[in-house]
């Protein structure tokens, strides 16, 4: 059962050590998220090109 209130708390607490910790910048949280961006969709692009009919039509 997802939780968001719980999820919200999380993210307000990782923000919050974050900007303790010395060293990290935006530019370095930003590289980051766009860091798991790309490992989430890169894999489905690169394994649509090998598919045989991506589409119900072909």
């Amino acid at each position: 059962m997802l939780h968001p209130e719980r999820a919200g708390t999380t993210l307000a607490i990782a923000m919050l050590v974050s900007t303790l910790v010395p060293g990290r910048t935006i530019f370095w949280s930003n590289i980051f998220g766009w860091s798991g961006i790309a490992a989430t969709f890169c894999p489905m692009m690169v394994l649509s090109l090998c598919w045989k009919r991506p589409a119900p039509s072909g």
